[in-house]
């Protein structure tokens, strides 16, 4: 299975997606090129700009990259859902 990432050349950071993305060191995953390709259809579509009352037109950047992840699954451990929502959070 494969999964996507955008990343910054420039700083080798990925992109967490939403309209006005953070950069991180994991940042999100995309698990298919389709859901991808409409992240960034929704990103170029732009953002609404109440001053002109119409959406501008926001370009892809040249340094964003995509990364394709070949995602394999060599071992699966399960347990219930209530251990991990019980256990205390991380500090």
């Amino acid at each position: 299975m494969k999964v996507y990432k955008i990343r910054d050349k420039k700083t080798g950071l990925f992109s967490t997606g939403g309209q006005n993305p953070k950069w991180t060191r994991n940042g999100k995953a995309w698990s298919s090129e389709g859901s991808l390709k409409s992240h960034l259809t929704q990103h170029v579509q732009g953002v609404y700009d109440y001053n002109l009352r119409s959406y501008r037109t926001v370009k892809v950047p040249k340094n964003w990259e995509i990364v394709e992840y070949e995602y394999v699954c060599n071992q699966m451990n399960t347990y219930p859902a209530s251990v991990l929502a019980e256990r205390p959070a991380k500090k």
